[in-house]
């Protein structure tokens, strides 16, 4: 009897062990079967997303032509329909960039807008240009129209190798049929003294009332200050040259920054800039407004937050003259200051 007892509890247990394993097997050819399906949609989802992309791509093409043909349609008809006065307006929307800055690279002049990183693309052949700058899109009397615009309205500002201004000025290099000098109104050179060695002037011709704004012990100290580069004013009066090539009526700025250390303050440095820097350049200044371009000098130094600017009249390239204003402007910030 205990014999038999133990008979069913074995066949009881492999019956169990034989269920398991059925179910088990089940579980696998299900899942099995699943992984293949799985591939199968994968290989369907491949051949959707194929056929997708080719329906965007003809959707996209077609939506292109169509804009093109309107944009071209809107363009011709306000050629046609305004005066250059009014275009120009127009254009004033899409070109005005302010400031311009004007990079030479081993490749061409870069020009980028000094509130934005985005390089200015003018090249048709580049798919990043700007659909504006293309005829096809707007025509090529509007193009030629916006590009003469553009350089009329910016102020083109070197920031580094005044050479730069050489090819800028002479090279069409986004054929828009002429060269920037044509247009070009307003060019604007950055200086750093500091990148130049200057000699302390012989300032006894300068009003004794106004040395006590800078003692001469720190105009010296000054001096020994400017000294991280050692290029010579040669040097400077030779990249200055590169000025001299531009029509009559260009107002070209000459900026000369200055980043002494902290101590001392912005009329400090903008004084010594005006005895040891602008005597220099004063030449250059003068031979600009004898070909009939309008000239005038910054003074601009950046202390913390904040820029202290001084700004000569236009055309003036007399160094008394230039010296009183300047004198004239610091009084009335010391007076405004003390009351």
């Amino acid at each position: 009897m205990q014999r038999v007892s133990r008979t069913h509890h074995f066949l009881a247990i492999a019956n169990g062990i034989f269920r398991a394993l059925k179910e088990e097997r089940k579980t696998e050819l299900q899942l099995h079967a699943a992984h293949t399906r799985i591939k199968k949609l994968r290989r369907h989802c491949k051949v959707l997303d194929a056929k997708s992309a080719t329906g965007a791509t003809g959707t996209a093409d077609a939506f292109l032509a169509l804009a093109r043909s309107d944009c071209l349609e809107l363009c011709t008809n306000i050629y046609t329909t305004f005066p250059r006065e009014v275009r120009d307006t127009i254009y004033g929307y899409i070109t005005s960039c302010e400031n311009v800055i004007i990079d030479c690279v081993c490749y061409g002049v870069i020009c980028y807008s000094e509130h934005c990183s985005k390089e200015l693309c003018f090249d048709p052949s580049e798919d990043t240009t700007d659909h504006w700058w293309k005829p096809e899109h707007v025509g090529a009397a509007m193009v030629r129209e916006l590009g003469e615009n553009f350089y009329r309205s910016s102020c083109f500002v070197v920031q580094g190798d005044i050479a730069a201004l050489g090819p800028f000025r002479a090279t069409d290099q986004w054929n828009l049929g002429f060269p920037p000098v044509d247009f070009v109104s307003k060019i604007e050179v950055k200086i750093n003294c500091q990148d130049y060695k200057f000699k302390l002037v012989d300032r006894t011709h300068i009003d004794p009332a106004a040395d006590q704004h800078l003692s001469r012990k720190k105009a010296r100290m000054l001096n020994e200050k400017n000294m991280r580069i050692n290029a010579t004013q040669k040097s400077l009066l030779v990249n200055l040259e590169s000025l001299f090539g531009f029509r009559a009526g260009t107002k070209i700025t000459i900026k000369l920054v200055s980043e002494h250390p902290k101590k001392y303050s912005a009329l400090e440095q903008q004084e010594w800039m005006s005895h040891n820097v602008v005597p220099v350049i004063l030449p250059v200044l003068t031979r600009l407004k004898a070909t009939g371009c309008r000239v005038r000098i910054l003074l601009s130094v950046e202390i913390c937050w904040r820029t202290d600017t001084f700004a000569t009249t236009w055309d003036q390239t007399c160094l008394e003259a230039i010296t009183k204003e300047f004198w004239e402007v610091c009084d009335k910030k010391i007076t405004r200051t003390s009351s």
